[in-house]
Order: structure tokens, then sequence, then C-alpha cells
């Protein structure tokens, strides 16, 4: 089970790297991330850092939550594994 658990965050991190080496190249992702950060910018201008901070926070964690689901089914781990992982 701990060498199940070594492989799978071992291919976690391959696959985030592989996935961040394949986004860089495409241009709608390069675009996407431009207005994000366009629009990251206005927000921070018009609220304090404290609530813009808290809101990124999360954001960052519920995306995170997000994506780390989609590669566990993709691995297709079973729902309780998923959720024990992610506890």
């Amino acid at each position: 089970m701990q060498d199940l658990l070594k492989n799978i965050l071992r291919q976690e991190t391959e696959t985030a790297q592989a996935a961040w080496e394949l986004l860089k190249t495409l241009p709608d992702y390069n675009k996407a991330r431009q207005e994000l950060e366009k629009a990251t910018e206005t927000i921070r201008a018009q609220v304090d850092f404290p609530t813009y901070d808290a809101w990124e926070s999360a954001w960052l964690a519920c995306c995170s939550c997000e994506l780390r689901t989609y590669f566990a089914l993709g691995l297709g781990l079973r729902r309780e594994f998923i959720r024990e992982l992610m506890l």
C-alpha cells in the first residue's frame, strides 16, 4: 500500500510537470493566462490585500481539489480511495 501511494504521488508530480510543459505550448492557454493576469490586477486594485488574498487562497484550494480528483479518476482509482487520499 505504501508503495502504491508513493507511485501515485510520483506519477502526479510527473504528470503535473508534463501538463505544465504542454500548457506552455498552447496558444489558447497562453491567451487565457494573460487575460487571467490582467483580471487579477484589476481585482487587486479594487480590493484590499487581505480580501484578495482570502479569495485567491480559497479559489486555489478549490481548483487544487478539482484537479486532484480528475487526476485520481483518470488513474482509475475507486471513489472511496480518492476520498481517503484527499482527507
